[in-house]
């Protein structure tokens, strides 16, 4: 595999915690990487051995977008609509099933490990440690 076109847990942790708490961002951002970091981390909420109906998607889309991502300004159509143009999910004909192939034609390839991350307590923990941070510095502030 292409070292460039792999991403290792440590990249996908660093660039997911940057993109979701760090950055700001409202709307897709505009890297490829980072973009298919996030299409990644919306996968890890479902079971990729499932078949989800259309409203069981939209509802895990639209929990990734307003507890996880906090991205302001995508919906969870057209956060679907990403998703399925890339690959990380798969609609059937008939349009009532969704199910997360295991190897869509991708760009990028991540890191086995990747598959067993818990998204949301990767982002808590971090959220603590960024806060603990800033408490340190106000506080060093402070003092002198």
């Amino acid at each position: 595999m292409d070292q460039e076109n792999s991403i290792s847990e440590k990249e996908f942790i660093k660039r997911l915690v940057n993109l979701c708490l760090k950055s700001g961002l409202q709307n897709m951002p505009k890297k490829p990487v980072d973009q298919h970091v996030l299409f990644k981390s919306v996968t890890l909420l479902f079971d990729s051995s499932g078949s989800y109906s259309q409203k069981e998607v939209d509802e895990k889309l639209q929990y990734w977008l307003l507890a996880i991502s906090q991205f302001k300004k995508i919906d969870h159509v057209s956060l679907r609509r990403y998703l399925i143009d890339a690959t990380y999910l798969e609609r059937s004909s008939d349009g009532t099933a969704y199910t997360i192939p295991l190897n869509g034609q991708r760009q990028v390839k991540f890191e086995g490990s990747i598959n067993d991350l818990d998204i949301e307590r990767v982002l808590s923990d971090s959220k603590e440690e960024i806060d603990k941070k800033k408490q340190a510095f106000l506080s060093t502030n402070k003092s002198n």
